[in-house]
């Protein structure tokens, strides 16, 4: 088997692991894609990329730890018993290179995978007319249940839009980017953190370009706010001045403040609840209910949590890092946190690494499944990318050209 089968299937694992359109009436492609790896790490056992180090031995445990004390809540929270956790563990125990490269792979994947999405949305701006047909998701099952018409899609070619997310403005359609994916968040979410885990440089990048661009057309407020989280952390007086310079063209400017797109995807989605709630909290009101009643309970409960099924409140609306403390406790919230904490610096130390971290850990607050192939090997994989980077002037390597190409 190729030296890079394995982190080429770690990269195609994580593409489906995002649930793209083509595998939502069949999910034998991410089961075949497990395999594959399952397959390829064993055929590396007998390489030296195959080694598995003491260190990376550790931190499988770890996490194997952490999947036996969420496994105990069967109740069905966020962090249910899956095949897709020996995936995992087979990514932690692979080596810093097979990360690395794994995480390039997946990363120009997910950034070809918005290119047919970014032509359609352009198009439809434009006033094009396109052909497309319907499609339905079973994530919106639930809407049946309770009586309502359940959202359909838009399916294009490569790219789909949900029917809400469209709106008519003078000859065409302003879209949110979806790409191949059920939401625009998942692409707003994925390529603010692509992008940091690059290094957030875009020249010479056509990647990161491209992420870029799909993030900011998917107006997701998870990008914009990850992203300036980034460029905070990295660059911060630049970032302040030119965030500065685009708030007072804004609040200048009452015809941009009154367009549609604006209302439709920001202001009103900012609009706050009774002066206390800012944007989507992405919990509903028995949730709220349930959160504020878990911290009023005995010690064991806020230790350890509920137990409660908390799979209706995620499939009505809720989910939120309120859920990791809901379902598995303070001890459960702060083992996640370590894990991440300990993985990341035990591959990299440098600041972009760790402004990586920090980004993805405020991700959490409106995405908190990041036991997921996608999100760790984003994560690990992403902080292996940034030491190279931080190597390559060391190595002659300024400007990126090699490091940009397949490892």
């Amino acid at each position: 088997m190729p030296a890079r089968a394995l982190p080429v299937a770690l990269a195609v694992s994580c593409v489906l692991w995002l649930n793209p359109y083509f595998t939502w009436e069949n999910p034998n492609y991410f089961r075949a894609s497990m395999v594959v790896v399952v397959v390829a790490f064993v055929e590396a056992l007998g390489t030296k990329r195959g080694a598995i180090t003491t260190r990376n031995a550790l931190l499988a445990l770890f996490l194997l730890s952490l999947f036996l004390y969420f496994g105990a809540h069967r109740a069905g929270g966020i962090f249910e018993l899956s095949s897709g956790w020996l995936v995992l563990l087979l990514f932690i125990l692979s080596d810093d290179e097979v990360k690395h490269q794994a995480f390039h792979y997946f990363s120009s994947a997910f950034a070809i995978s918005l290119v047919p999405g970014i032509i359609v949305v352009v198009l439809l701006a434009i006033g094009v007319e396109l052909p497309w047909h319907t499609l339905s998701s079973s994530r919106y099952d639930y809407a049946i249940l309770t009586g309502d018409s359940p959202p359909y899609y838009r399916q294009y070619w490569g790219s789909v839009i949900l029917y809400t997310q469209l709106f008519p403005v003078g000859p065409g359609w302003v879209a949110r980017l979806h790409g191949m994916f059920d939401e625009p968040g998942t692409v707003g979410t994925f390529a603010a953190l692509l992008f940091a885990a690059n290094g957030g440089r875009i020249k010479g990048s056509k990647r990161n370009a491209v992420l870029l661009i799909g993030g900011l057309l998917s107006f997701s407020l998870g990008f914009y706010a990850l992203a300036l989280l980034y460029l905070l952390l990295r660059k911060p007086l630049r970032t302040l001045l030119a965030s500065g310079a685009i708030a007072a063209v804004l609040a200048s400017s009452s015809a941009l403040r009154d367009s549609s797109v604006i209302q439709a995807f920001f202001l009103q989605r900012l609009a706050s609840d009774n002066g206390r709630s800012f944007g989507d909290t992405r919990v509903n009101d028995n949730f709220t209910t349930l959160y504020r009643s878990f911290w009023n309970a005995d010690l064991w409960t806020r230790l350890f949590g509920s137990g409660q099924d908390v799979t209706p409140l995620i499939y009505t609306g809720t989910f939120s890092y309120k859920l990791i403390f809901y379902s598995y406790g303070v001890v459960g919230a702060v083992a996640l946190l370590t894990f991440l904490l300990v993985s990341t610096t035990a591959i990299s130390r440098n600041k972009a690494a760790t402004a990586l971290l920090v980004v993805f850990c405020v991700s959490i607050y409106q995405r908190p499944n990041v036991l997921m192939l996608p999100y760790l090997l984003l994560l690990l994989g992403g902080a292996a990318h940034l030491r190279h980077l931080s190597d390559a002037p060391k190595a002659g390597l300024l400007g990126g050209g090699r490091l940009e190409a397949a490892p």
